[in-house]
């Protein structure tokens, strides 16, 4: 959580949509929370105050994940006694950020109440929000009372545009630079409610929202997607009671961080990687939770599967380290990617999103027995094979070596994203050049070749000797010849992430420019890239 909000801030999410908050239900200016949609912080100041004075907190609490509210009183305020008002807000994200504002008089006597809402929009790309915020203040265009919004905030660079516009089911008695005011005369009991409303733009990964009056959604009586999916999940009994609990609490949180993506016409959906920094499309992250989750049904699987085939790599950029086969490591959509200054649009620094890909293909065919799915798959996993061999093992040693050529980029990859989680053997404190091989992507590989000629052998059969269905060529454009290593050669099997010395009759390999590179497609046969 982020520090500068408390230890009982509160966040609520949809899709690649969250809002980080403090207890009281505040975003105070200059800290870390607010309204972030598709990588932009759309809201970064959403201050409520009573006569000037901020209030306290009775309760606050998630109802859903992407519902909350906040039980709030008063402070001793000027022309206000401690507690004589209640306070409500009752938020959730679903078509946009919805709010409501529920306030009621304890007072025996009329009293005068100012309500202000200070509003901020800095438009700041995520990556920025973790580290530094450059200020946009010049080029964002404020205006007030426009089309139904009592306030808008527009930005634009280049190719790049935001909008935020915050809706009132009541207009503001006035408005003071970004402050939105109501100024209350409330009888004795008198109760006043006020709605906001953030309209949110369309998106990469965007679910469907939930929909509805305010306290509709807040007491669950409307169509809830979310409520749909868990229920066509798998369901988990046990004489253990804290192992049901634990359970459901997964499915629900599988729930919350799933994405939604449209694949030639059809809605797929896909998990996330975590809140607040990774509600996108990732590669290792989501294809280990898809594949950890098929137990519970294989729609994840199959939309992990098909959403990081339509993003494969098919051209060598340096930038993005993009590579042809190449499944990518994580995509973003903020100002800093679309304008070209980050390389996530999307990033291909991965040593190991690859070979997770084919071995949870060969994982969703053993659970469903889908033939469609993999033969539509076919040429991403063909692809995919022909990386491991051309791009993912630079040297042909049987190890799979990851290096960025990207400035931008991470130096490690396959998790260790410090820079000095591969440090050198001589010495600890200065990390390894690249590129590196690390045992965590190199075990991946034979395991991922072993389970694609399983899967093949049954669904696709492209040709008697599996994959090698024409010579295939070095990238200098020469003809790869075949084989046979002897007995003493390494070789990279199936079963196991080493490299050992064969003492059994030499395979046949296939051999690249002098450098034998190679692929176990089936018992006792072996074929090139």
């Amino acid at each position: 959580m982020p520090p500068e909000l408390g230890p009982d801030s509160i966040a609520v999410l949809s899709g690649p949509t969250f809002m980080y908050s403090d207890s009281v239900g505040d975003v105070p200016a200059g800290s870390i929370g607010g309204l972030v949609h598709l990588d932009t912080r759309l809201l970064s100041g959403w201050l409520l105050t009573v006569n000037g004075g901020r209030l306290l907190v009775l309760r606050s609490q998630t109802l859903q994940h992407y519902s909350a509210q906040f039980v709030l009183t008063n402070p001793d305020l000027p022309g206000l006694p401690t507690d004589s008002i209640g306070l409500r807000r009752l938020r959730y994200i679903g078509d946009g950020f919805h709010e409501r504002i529920e306030l009621v008089s304890f007072r025996t006597e009329p009293v005068g109440i100012e309500i202000r809402l200070a509003v901020e929009a800095d438009f700041a790309d995520l990556f920025e929000v973790k580290s530094g915020v450059r200020d946009r203040s010049a080029r964002i265009d404020r205006r007030r009372n426009v089309g139904g919004a009592a306030l808008v905030f527009a930005y634009a660079n280049g190719d790049f545009t935001a909008e935020t516009s915050v809706l009132t089911s009541i207009p503001p008695d006035r408005v003071e630079g970004d402050d939105l005011i109501w100024q209350l005369d409330l009888a004795p009991r008198q109760r006043w409610q006020l709605d906001l409303h953030v309209p949110l733009p369309p998106g990469l990964g965007v679910v469907e929202p939930v929909r509805g009056d305010i306290a509709e959604v807040i007491h669950g009586r409307v169509d809830d997607p979310l409520r749909r999916w868990v229920d066509n999940r798998a369901l988990v009994r046990s004489d253990n009671p804290m192992l049901e609990r634990v359970l459901g609490r997964s499915r629900e949180d599988l729930g919350a961080l799933r994405l939604d993506m449209e694949i030639k016409g059809q809605q797929v959906m896909l998990p996330g990687a975590g809140l607040p920094w990774f509600l996108t499309v990732f590669g290792r992250d989501t294809l280990i939770t898809a594949y950890q989750t098929l137990v519970a049904g294989p729609a994840l699987a199959r939309g992990a599967l098909l959403a990081l085939a339509r993003l494969q790599g098919t051209r060598c950029d340096e930038f993005t380290d993009e590579e042809p086969g190449k499944i990518l490591h994580e995509f973003r959509s903020g100002e800093l990617t679309r304008t070209g200054v980050k390389p996530y649009n999307p990033n291909y620094g991965t040593a190991d999103a690859t070979q997770l890909w084919l071995i949870l293909l060969s994982e969703y065919w053993r659970w469903t027995r889908d033939d469609d799915t993999v033969r539509h798959l076919r040429d991403n996993a063909l692809a995919a094979l022909r990386w491991i061999d051309s791009y993912g093992d630079r040297d042909g040693d049987g190890y799979v070596e990851y290096g960025t050529r990207s400035p931008e980029a991470w130096e490690t990859s396959a998790g260790e994203t410090h820079r000095t989680a591969c440090a050198s053997p001589t010495a600890r404190s200065r990390s390894c050049r690249s590129p590196r091989a690390t045992c965590r992507a190199t075990r991946t590989t034979p395991r991922c070749g072993w389970r694609s000629w399983r899967t093949d052998r049954w669904t696709i059969r492209p040709s008697p000797c599996g994959y090698a269905q024409m010579p295939p060529h070095c990238s200098n454009g020469s003809t790869a010849t075949s084989g046979s290593r002897n007995a003493a050669a390494t070789t990279r099997w199936a079963s196991t992430g080493t490299r050992t010395g064969s003492t059994r009759r030499p395979r046949t390999w296939v051999t690249c420019c002098g450098a034998a590179s190679s692929r176990r497609i089936g018992p006792n046969r072996w074929c090139g890239s």
